[in-house]
């Protein structure tokens, strides 16, 4: 064992005993250990034996190994008990044996506690009587307990014929034993005498035992028996006196202190609402035989009969109880009804009809109490008889003190406005209050829209009084502008001013307004007319109507629609513009139409000057203008036709119409033009038989810049950006234009592709530019460039900015676009359409022009991935620093070197890797 001995309080869930094993051990070692051994504590109440418990110990293990030991927790007073424990042997293993600590003891500590007192603590008794004095023990043991009881003289004397004295009497208690008692003796002596007592003390022998209460008095009283009553059976309390006093009385003089407890108990009258139910304690001093105690009297509002509630006391030993044991209080009530109204003043709008009131009558009733309030005109100005009701009733509800009611029908409404305000008087009881009646009608008026041609004339707008007023009513008007509506001065006239109507007079008055006659084609035209008054409160100005004055319009608007029309050059051919109309379509009308020259003339189109007729109910007129077939391979030519008015009431609105004719002659082999039918953002060549090529286009890095075209006079740059949802494509976002025009200065021209805006020399164009053989336009989806190229061959561009759903938006990138080796497939198609498809078994790109009425066949070749490595089968176009432009094999090389050749410093740089853009033919540098 580890220790001589172990020491545990008694019930410890944590008791054990520990061995130790000394050495070390190769193989697992088992020691049993027991406690058969009987001591001073006792197996099965005190604790759970062991009997060859065993404790095993391992090779490597811990060295100490505990074992708990279960104690039980009694509830007795004990001293310390013990019992031994002893290791009975060890397992065969070699080298293990028992040390010399082979037992020890196990020590049990009491955790219990015992206390004495009397209980009670006070007694009184007859002289010539005996009195049993109670000792309680809390707390239990197994061995006996002993207390030693004496008395102590007080006003009583022992030994001269009061009692007979304790002296250190023992009193035991046993086990299992909770109360115990020793008797008194007290003498009949023959003196008579007033009560007198004596004290008991408590001691204990154990010093483990506690003393509680130690001391307790005997009272000792004479012959006479005390006797306690109430000093009357009846009490009288006024409801609103606060208390009543209760006093009791006792029939002789006592020797010690005494009190009486004395509680309440409700009849008619309930405790807690008539009055307050607590317990009260009536003490006797020593020597006093009267004592009194008061009670709480509630002092309510309620209006009842008068209530009793009744008193009694409780009894003591040695104490008779006298008459009358128990009284009655009688409370006397003092409410009595006093109704007045909640307001001296009532305010009531006359339309409203009905006025919430309340009266208050100062008590609670125990039935329900009806009132009558009556109403007369004793206050002037005096209200008529005719303007409201004489009478009616309230009832207070039973248990209370309050009634509220809608007096509905009190006011009559009479409907009559500007009559000023009214007043007459409510009473109930002796309370009165004033109820002046608001006049809150209101002159009531209507007033509608009006319609009018604008050729009209005069608007007249009516206003008519709906009710009979008591005073004259004024009302100011005037006219206003609605938002997109009819303008003052140019629509109509302002008009402003004042009508007043009188009682009993005529309820109608007219306002008119002039309405002008304009040129103008417009939409139907409101203007307003503003009614206000001072005699309408503010709150109530929106019951004012606001007509409208709508003016109809009698302008009609001509213009072209579409403005913009293409029309292919064949023999036959023609187009037809249409003239459209808007505004008042029910009338004739006509204009006139003129065709104008521009880049196409009269050797292209039929001129034409002629009037465009409109019936009743036609909104349109078709127009067609003649187109001339001629053998010459002019590319994409441009005239106009315009619209004049013929009469004040039409307007010409967007009277310009652009036509564009689209060629059909083949231009000589290798001119560049542009071509849209095929589509090539910049520069293409028109082959004369079908075995037409595209060519592979330089795709830059994002963010860069790289150069499509350097000719001798003409360098064209793109800044390439990243498609927004597709990190794997660029496109070109701005095109930069560095040229020559017919003066010899150099120009740059950049055109925006996704904010589809263009400059020249960093201006912005909000027009068009023509200047020395550079011409620059913009349409509603793309732009025009051409330039002279120092006059040997004119270029011609068209970029294309406005995308559709159906129009291709990227080009078709074929292996990874961000390679810088790789390149797009058929080019960049700027929101052209296309469309995949075979012919024969081989694949082709059907290209479609902007009208999506025609299509072209590009047969697509596979290409190789770089351009080093295999020659590309394509024509390339209008490249001259890429080689031939005039090349008819499709299989030969024009392609030098790899994207990042063409690199360049900026959108107008001339100078990169094969540059031939010399800015010395400038003779004036931009």
């Amino acid at each position: 064992f580890t220790e001589d001995d172990y020491s545990y309080v008694e019930g410890d869930p944590n008791a054990r005993v520990c061995l130790e094993g000394i050495g070390q051990i190769a193989q697992p070692a088992t020691a049993t250990v027991s406690s058969l051994a009987q001591g001073t504590a006792t197996v099965g109440e005190d604790y759970v034996a062991l009997n060859s418990d065993q404790v095993e110990f391992t090779p490597n293990g811990e060295s100490t190994v505990c074992i708990s030991v279960s104690v039980t927790d009694d509830p007795f007073l004990e001293e310390v008990e013990s019992f031994p424990l002893t290791i009975d042997s060890v397992s065969p293993t070699p080298g293990v044996v028992t040390g010399s600590q082979s037992s020890t003891t196990f020590f049990i500590r009491d955790n219990d506690a015992v206390s004495v007192g009397f209980n009670p603590t006070e007694y009184m008794v007859v002289e010539g009587g005996s009195v049993q004095l109670t000792i309680e023990r809390i707390g239990d043991a197994q061995e006996p307990v002993a207390v030693l009881v004496t008395t102590t003289d007080g006003t009583a004397t022992a030994g001269e014929g009061d009692y007979t004295p304790l002296m250190q009497v023992q009193v035991t208690f046993n086990q299992g034993e909770s109360t115990k008692t020793v008797t008194l003796i007290t003498l009949d002596d023959v003196p008579a005498e007033g009560p007198e007592y004596l004290e008991a003390t408590l001691d204990v022998v154990d010093p483990r035992v506690t003393v509680s209460t130690a001391n307790a008095t005997v009272v000792i009283t004479d012959d006479v028996v005390p006797t306690i009553s109430f000093s009357t059976s009846n009490y009288v309390v006024g409801e609103g006196d606060g208390t009543v006093e209760v006093c009791l009385q006792l029939n002789v003089p006592l020797v010690a202190d005494i009190d009486f407890t004395v509680t309440a108990a409700s009849g008619t009258a309930t405790a807690d609402e008539d009055f307050v139910d607590e317990e009260q304690r009536a003490v006797f001093p020593i020597g006093e035989t009267r004592a009194c105690i008061d009670f709480k009297i509630t002092d309510d509002r309620l209006q009842e009969n008068d209530e009793i509630f009744t008193v009694a006391f409780s009894s003591r030993p040695g104490i008779t109880t006298g008459d009358p044991a128990t009284a009655t209080v009688t409370i006397i009530d003092n409410d009595d009804p006093e109704p007045e109204f909640d307001q001296t003043m009532y305010t009531v709008p006359e339309n409203n009809r009905t006025l919430p009131l309340c009266i208050d009558i100062g008590v609670l009733v125990s039935e329900a109490m009806e009132f009558t309030i009556t109403a007369s005109n004793k206050n002037p100005p005096e209200a008529q008889e005719a303007d409201f009701n004489p009478s009616t009733t309230i009832t207070v509800p039973a248990g209370g003190s309050m009634a509220c009611i809608d007096f509905t029908g009190l006011v009559v409404d009479d409907n009559i406005a500007l009559e000023g305000d009214q007043s007459f008087t409510i009473s109930v009881g002796g309370s009165t209050s004033m109820v002046v009646i608001v006049d809150d009608d209101i002159p009531l008026i209507e007033s509608g829209d009006v319609i009018i041609n604008e050729d009209g004339g005069i608007a007249v707008v009516n206003v008519r009084l709906l009710n009979e007023i008591e005073n004259n009513f004024t009302l100011d008007y005037s006219t206003g502008e609605v938002p997109d509506g009819a303008n003052e001065g140019e629509d109509f006239g302002r008009r402003g001013g004042r009508v007043v109507f009188t009682p009993r007079g005529v309820k109608q008055r007219s306002i008119e307004i002039p309405i002008t006659d304009d040129q103008q084609t417009e939409t139907d035209e409101p203007l307003f007319v503003t009614f206000s008054s001072e005699d309408i409160p503010a709150d109530r100005q929106d019951m004012i109507p606001s007509p409208m004055v709508i003016i109809i319009d009698n302008d009609i608007t001509v213009g072209f629609d579409p403005s913009e029309y293409s029309v292919a050059e064949r023999p036959g051919g023609f187009v037809t513009l249409t003239v459209t109309r808007s505004g008042n379509i029910d009338l004739t009308a006509n204009v006139t139409l003129l065709t104008l020259q521009g880049s196409a003339d009269d050797m292209d189109f039929t001129i034409v000057s002629t009037t465009v007729e409109f019936g009743p109910g036609e909104d349109s007129v078709p127009v067609n203008i003649s187109i001339t077939d001629d053998a010459v391979p002019e590319g994409v030519e441009v005239f106009t036709a315009t619209l004049m008015s013929n009469a004040p009431n039409v307007v010409v609105s967007g009277s310009e119409a652009t036509i564009t004719i689209l060629e059909n002659d083949q231009p000589v082999i290798g001119t560049i033009v542009n071509d849209t039918i095929i589509g090539d953002p910049l520069f293409t060549v028109t082959l004369p038989n079908e075995d037409e090529f595209m060519c592979y286009e330089v795709h830059g890095y994002s963010g860069k810049y790289f150069n499509l075209v350097s000719d001798s006079c003409t360098s064209v740059n793109a800044l390439f950006s990243q498609l927004p949802d597709n990190d794997r494509i660029n496109l070109m976002s701005d095109i930069g234009i560095y040229t020559r025009d017919d003066d010899g200065q150099c120009i740059q021209i950049q055109i925006s592709v996704t904010g589809c805006s263009g400059s020249v020399d960093g201006q912005a164009l909000t027009s068009s530019y023509q200047v020395a053989g550079v011409n620059v336009r913009s349409y509603p989806n793309r732009w025009r460039v051409s330039a002279p190229n120092c006059g040997s061959t004119q270029l011609v561009m068209w970029i294309f900015c406005k995308s559709e759903p159906d129009m291709l938006r990227f080009h078709i990138a074929r292996g990874n676009n961000l390679d810088p080796t790789s390149h797009g497939l058929l080019a960049q198609f700027w929101n052209i359409p296309i469309n995949i498809t075979t012919r024969n078994g081989e694949p082709y790109v059907q290209v479609f022009d902007p009208t999506h009425e025609n299509y072209r066949l590009i047969p697509a070749f596979p290409a190789p991935r770089t351009w080093d490595h295999t020659p590309a089968p394509c024509y390339y176009v209008g490249n001259a620093q890429g080689g031939p432009s005039r090349s008819h094999d499709p299989r030969e090389s024009v392609i030098e070197g790899k994207v990042d050749d063409y690199e360049t410093s900026s959108l107008f740089s001339p100078i990169f890797l094969y540059a031939q853009f010399d800015e010395s033919v400038c003779s004036t540098a931009a």
